[in-house]
Formats: structure tokens, C-alpha cells, sequence
């Protein structure tokens, strides 16, 4: 089932890069391109929803490359001409390295119990300069961006937070205390995202620094996949409960002694992740019998 499911995947990849081929890196068309793509996607369809993200990540980095692209009559190979407050090229744009790293990260993950904190470090591991100027000035990006990573390690990410407002299309939010955790405001963060079509929403790698869920977490309706590994969660929040439509949470390597009250309220819950946890045997007994379809992961 595996070997199909990337066999369909690498063959929608390829269709839309033929494509992305007749847009022509047309900032306009790529756009109403992938408006179209999420338009026309079952997201309750876990293989068409894998191939979307596929065709967006694609799409996505070629509007960002149509957007730095040179002036017309610029000599091949120039960087772009650069007015006052345009935002760099893109092999310097802090924006477009947080940008890219956090497709590549969602796209990895698929569901599938990877640490995404390693993926994520690995991605960002060019710090920027701490004088440098990182927040958008691009409207373009504001507008089709899907990912957002917020690694609260690197001090450039408070210019990504305090616009997080003005992003109207983020599917997947990664919030990550980087390589040894991290002080983070997660209640205000949340609240910024709360008008988000959230489907995928990652707190990972924070240790001592998150103790609790906050509440605002479970205020996306559409919320898909919950992973807050790593952390030292001790309670969930009620509100988890009623995300009704989520199918796949991790909550591995945090001091949890029961999630059965929250569980148990999840009908489409199909994949749960509780290594390193405090959560007994007897109650991961009671949750097999009352979710038989749910995937257990304890290691």
C-alpha cells in the first residue's frame, strides 16, 4: 500500500510540474493556479490531500522565484533589481529560507511519527544576521504562503510573529523550541493564528518551557493532526475533545499520566503517538476497545 501510495504521488508530482512548465512562472496565473488546487481538493481524502501539498510546495517556491525574478533587460543571471524595501534575493531572504524549510518539513512529515524538530533544525541551520531586517514586505507571500515555522530559538522569528495576522492561508503552523528548547508566549501566538484554516498545528521540542497546552489550541475546527512532543505537558486541555475532526495526535515525551478523558471524544481519531508518556497500560487497553481503528504508537 506504501509502494502505491508513493507511486501515485510521484506521478501527480510530475503532472504538475509539466504543468507549472505552461505557467511560465507567471506570478498571476501560479496563483490563481494554486487557488484553484485548494479549491478543487478533498481534504478529507488523505491521498489527494498529500498530493496538494505536493502540487502547492511546487508551485509555491516557483511564485516565490517568479517574485525575485530580474527585471526585464537585466543581463542573464543578475539578481533582481532591488527598490528601497524590497526583501532580498532569494538565496538571502531570510523569508524565503524560513519559508521553503517549512514546506520541505510539512511535506516530510505526512502524517507519519517523524521527530520534525531534527528536520527542522536541519533546514534552518543558517542562522541570519540579528541586525537584519526580517519581516515580509512582500504582500505576494502574505497572500499564498500555506506553511509557517516559527522556531522560537532564532531571534529573527519575533519579525515572522509579530505579522502573523496579516497571513491568510496557512494550512500547516510548526511552532518549535529548536535544538534545546525555548521560552515561548504559545497562548498569544495561537490567539494570532486563530483566524488560520488550520489543518495541521505542530508545538514541538519546547521541554520545560511548555507545561501546558493552552486552550486556544483546540479552537480549529478543522484541526487534522496535533503533535506537541516533547514538552512537559502534564494535562491536556478539555477543548482538545472537541476537535472533531482530528485523525492523527502525538503526544510522545511528555510527563501525561491519562489522555482517556480527551480520546475518547475523538470519532476520527486514527493514529495516537504516546511514548515517553505516563499514560498506563490498562488505559491504552481501554482506548484500543474504544477506538479499535486507532493506531497506537508507544515506543
Amino acid at each position: 500500500m506504501k509502494r502505491i501510495l508513493f507511486l501515485i504521488l510521484t506521478l501527480a508530482l510530475g503532472a504538475v510540474l509539466r504543468a507549472g512548465d505552461a505557467l511560465a512562472d507567471d506570478p498571476g496565473a501560479l496563483r490563481k493556479e494554486m487557488a484553484r488546487i485548494r479549491r478543487s481538493t478533498n481534504w478529507d481524502d488523505p491521498v489527494e490531500r498529500e498530493t496538494t501539498r505536493l502540487k502547492i510546495e511546487e508551485l509555491s517556491i516557483r511564485l516565490a522565484k517568479a517574485l525575485h525574478k530580474p527585471a526585464a533587460g537585466a543581463p542573464p543571471g543578475s539578481a533582481p533589481t532591488a527598490a528601497p524595501g524590497d526583501p532580498p534575493a532569494d538565496d538571502e531572504d531570510p523569508t524565503m529560507k524560513i519559508f521553503i524549510s517549512g514546506l520541505r518539513s510539512a511535506s516530510a512529515s505526512g502524517g507519519a511519527d517523524i521527530r520534525l524538530d531534527t528536520m527542522i533544525r536541519d533546514e534552518m541551520e543558517q542562522r541570519l544576521r540579528a541586525d537584519q531586517d526580517n519581516s515580509i514586505k512582500n504582500p505576494e507571500v502574505l497572500e499564498v504562503l500555506d506553511t509557517l515555522v516559527l522556531d522560537l530559538s532564532l531571534p529573527e522569528t519575533q519579525a515572522i510573529i509579530r505579522q502573523m495576522e496579516q497571513f491568510k492561508s496557512i494550512h500547516t503552523l510548526i511552532i518549535t523550541g529548536g535544538a534545546h528548547g525555548a521560552p515561548v508566549d504559545l497562548p498569544s501566538i495561537l490567539l494570532k493564528a486563530r483566524g488560520y484554516p488550520l489543518r495541521e498545528l505542530y508545538v514541538i521540542n519546547f521541554r520545560q518551557n511548555v507545561t501546558a497546552l493552552p486552550s486556544e489550541a483546540g479552537g480549529f475546527a478543522d484541526l487534522r493532526v496535533l503533535a506537541v512532543f516533547d514538552n512537559a505537558i502534564a494535562a491536556l486541555p478539555s477543548g482538545i475533545g472537541g476537535l472533531q475532526n482530528l485523525e492523527t495526535l502525538f503526544v510522545d515525551a511528555n510527563p501525561l499520566a491519562t489522555v482517556l478523558p480527551v480520546v475518547r471524544a475523538l470519532p476520527k481519531l486514527t493514529k495516537l503517538g504516546v511514548g515517553k508518556t505516563g499514560v498506563p497500560a490498562a488505559e491504552l487497553d481501554e482506548i484500543r476497545r474504544l477506538l479499535p481503528n486507532c493506531q497506537l504508537l508507544t515506543q
